[in-house]
């Protein structure tokens, strides 16, 4: 699906549109077909009951997940048609300082949401580093903000997934304020929306207030992997925002 296409659909907005826009959307989404924890209908039943408008099913995949993914996508699409709007689509590796995404051509064309994340630091040859060697010391908000950059420029991805989340959650680093505008800077001029993450970014509404600034296009996202944590992002942004 186009970018235009998920703007026109409010998947996605413009950061100077969150006022008028119905953000009742859960853009990513994991079952038990990789690590989440509840099936299919578990976790489009979940969203049915915390009434969301939309609901991404972005699920884990790699260069070698042509096989599986098609019969993923069938039972998605084999829900019950409803009010809400399902997606079929799914989350990828950044895996070189080349903006290379692990995205297998057939999982492309069947996805209608693709979402890039750093999950990893890659050495040079591509291959991932340990965590236990990635030197703490040094800017590791430099590399995931390299990583991000480059895979925003191929323009492969609609949403570059839970940003800084890696520096955020697995280094305890903190991305400057010139981090986020040297993102928000490249993704506003290729046109791919930045998320906002429930789970990574947590209660720091400081981000959104920058995006907002910004007026670069805003994804929303819990990374759900429970029904549980089905809409979790977009309760607190609509509750954040007094609407």
């Amino acid at each position: 699906m186009t970018l235009a296409k998920l703007v026109t659909n409010q998947v996605i907005f413009k950061a100077s549109q969150i006022w008028g826009v119905d953000l009742r959307v859960e853009n990513q989404v994991h079952t038990s077909w990789t690590d989440g924890k509840n099936s299919i209908p578990e976790m489009e039943n979940s969203a049915q009951r915390n009434d969301l408008r939309v609901l991404v099913f972005t699920e884990h995949t790699s260069s070698d997940s042509g096989n599986w993914f098609p019969k993923f996508v069938n039972e998605v699409n084999s829900l019950p048609i409803s009010e809400l709007e399902i997606y079929v689509g799914t989350e990828v590796r950044i895996k070189d300082f080349s903006g290379g995404i692990d995205l297998n051509e057939d999982v492309e064309q069947l996805s209608q949401v693709v979402l890039a994340s750093v999950h990893r630091f890659p050495d040079k040859a591509g291959k991932p580093i340990e965590f236990s060697n990635i030197n703490h010391s040094s800017s590791v908000c430099d590399t995931e903000l390299a990583l991000m950059s480059a895979a925003i420029r191929t323009k492969r991805a609609h949403i570059i997934a839970h940003p800084f989340g890696m520096s955020l959650r697995r280094y305890n680093q903190k991305p400057t304020v010139l981090h986020w505008e040297k993102l928000i800077e490249v993704a506003t001029e290729h046109e791919v929306a930045l998320e906002f993450n429930s789970k990574y970014h947590q209660d720091d509404f400081s981000i959104l207030e920058r995006f907002i600034d910004s007026d670069c296009l805003i994804s929303l996202g819990s990374d759900a992997h429970s029904i549980y944590e089905v809409g979790e992002c977009s309760k607190k942004v609509i509750k954040f925002l007094g609407l």
